[in-house]
């Protein structure tokens, strides 16, 4: 995935796997129960969007729902 934030990142992938937007996203919001990691932390609220990512960096999304 490409982008200098989570949001970017996730962007590029819905490009690549668009059936995925309606599980991430409601609206233009991230679902809640979408859990995010950069790196093994944590990372909540609007900011998820907005937190920077660097080449390398590992990111974790989860799904917590039914």
């Amino acid at each position: 995935m490409d982008g200098e934030t989570f949001g970017q990142c996730i962007d590029d992938l819905v490009s690549m796997v668009p059936a995925m937007r309606n599980t991430i996203f409601l609206g233009a919001q991230l679902n809640p129960k979408v859990q995010v990691e950069v790196n093994k932390e944590s990372v909540y609220g609007e900011e998820r969007l907005t937190t920077k990512v660097n080449d390398g960096d590992e990111i974790h999304i989860m799904y917590k729902g039914h």
